[in-house]
């Protein structure tokens, strides 16, 4: 139990009297790592989002291409 009185916030108190420094664990690198993967998903997410819209509008001009050449060989009521 002697060991764990000489623990502080900075370091562990050895049994030579030195003191040494503890081995902290910073959370900073883990979030850091976690918000790149996060952009990077966002990214992804936004570059998939865009193609979609992209491959919409074609399929709308092409709808009304495709219903104009309709309307232009379909016979008139009129006649």
């Amino acid at each position: 139990m002697s060991d764990v009185s000489g623990v502080d916030q900075v370091g562990l108190k050895s049994q030579v009297g030195k003191v040494s420094s503890k081995p902290q664990v910073s959370v900073d690198s883990v979030q850091n790592k976690q918000n790149i993967e996060g952009t990077e998903e966002l990214k992804n997410i936004e570059i998939e989002m865009e193609a979609a819209d992209h491959a919409f509008a074609l399929m709308t001009e092409i709808r009304q291409k495709i219903e104009a050449a309709y309307n232009e060989l379909s016979p008139s009521e009129s006649e």
